[in-house]
């Protein structure tokens, strides 16, 4: 890829999601670790998953995308793509690229400068937040509607600190994750960090 052709790059950060894993069984313990995708007894090479989706016409990806989510219990193909994004991402950390993965979870509005909750658009869970208060949500039956669930929601602005905490520890090769001192130096997976 293209950060591999660059010689002075130090760290390569990956922001992916708190939901990457959102296919485990409810109320699962999740780590910040790669968990493999398995097809059988057999860990699914996620290398290969990509290269046969991105070669498929649009229709045909499309189903064989939903094979994969009937298969692995995703709810959609962006929680699955960036599932595979992290494998594809953490291969080329292990043939030597520094890699950060960053997990935020709903980016939000700023708690900081201009001024907290300041957005600048409607995107994203600021714009279902004001969908719900003038009432588009009032009829369907929709998660965000329950008074007992909480929206697992970070400011952009901490988000931001986090993947430049990431990116300086990587490339200083400092660990941040009680998880990465687990394994032994040689299989290490990049560092891997909930936002």
């Amino acid at each position: 890829g293209l950060a591999s052709q660059m010689p002075n790059l130090r760290c390569f950060v990956h922001v992916s999601t708190a939901y990457v894993n959102v296919n485990f069984p409810k109320g699962s313990s999740v780590d910040e670790v790669l968990y493999p995708l398995m097809i059988g007894k057999q860990e699914a090479q996620h290398a290969d998953i990509v290269e046969d989706l991105m070669s498929l016409e649009p229709a045909s990806a499309n189903v064989r995308a939903q094979m994969y989510l009937d298969m692995w219990d995703f709810p959609n193909t962006y929680t699955l793509g960036k599932n595979l994004t992290e494998k594809l991402v953490a291969s080329s950390h292990r043939r030597g690229m520094p890699i950060a993965i960053v997990r935020p979870s709903l980016v939000c509005g700023l708690a900081g400068d201009p001024y907290p909750g300041y957005c600048g658009n409607l995107a994203g869970p600021v714009g279902m937040g004001v969908a719900i208060a003038i009432g588009l949500f009032s009829g369907l039956d929709s998660v965000a509607m329950v008074p007992t669930h909480v929206w697992d929601a970070v400011p952009g602005d901490v988000v931001s600190s986090v993947v430049l905490a990431a990116a300086a520890a990587t490339a200083a090769g400092v660990g941040i994750n009680e998880y990465r001192l687990e394994v032994p130096e040689s299989l290490k997976d990049p560092l891997i960090v909930h936002a």
